[in-house]
């Protein structure tokens, strides 16, 4: 009644829409859509083949400095023990196509749990955390990017937003 007419100007004011569907003996759906312009996010701000991504803070368990040393193969694929944990390990920067890093340099490995799969992403530097505003980008298939979106900066830089779900699915 009057509680959902304040929810639909509310989100009608932010140029959504409320969808409201009911079915005999099955129940009642509501679905908000707001434009993707309006997702803020924590994201972790993360430089790889000295171009700097916006990772997903909500996916991230941790972060470990890793030394070449420590990355031991297993079935041919590279993987990083973390407390007596085998976890899949991968380079950023091979998975978007920018290359391999320099041979020997001590690097940054990203944790990321999405679901029940965790798995290392390596990076050369991290810069700090920020919230963003994601924002769609047009006519590029974010899927096979991996992005989820982009981000301005503050200083004006446009920064891609890594998507670790759609990382995970590829891997």
């Amino acid at each position: 009644g009057v509680g959902m007419d304040v929810v639909k100007t509310s989100i009608s004011k932010l140029s959504g829409f409320v969808e409201v569907k009911t079915r005999k003996d099955e129940g009642t759906t509501f679905r908000i859509n707001i434009p993707l312009t309006l997702a803020i996010i924590q994201a972790l701000m993360v430089r790889t083949a000295g171009v700097q991504y916006a990772v997903p803070l909500s996916l991230i368990e941790e972060i470990v400095r890793v030394s070449p040393d420590e990355i031991a193969l297993a079935g041919g694929r590279r993987v990083f023990v973390l407390r007596e944990k085998v976890l899949p390990f991968f380079e950023l920067s091979e998975l978007l196509g920018k290359g391999s890093p320099p041979e020997g340099a001590v690097r940054y490995s990203v944790v990321v749990a999405v679901g029940d799969s965790r798995f290392c992403l390596a990076v050369d530097k991290l810069l700090g955390e920020e919230e963003v505003v994601i924002k769609p980008l047009e006519g590029i298939v974010t899927e096979s990017s991996h992005t989820l979106g982009s981000t301005i900066t503050g200083d004006g830089k446009v920064v891609l937003i890594m998507d670790l779900a759609s990382i995970s699915r590829s891997l």
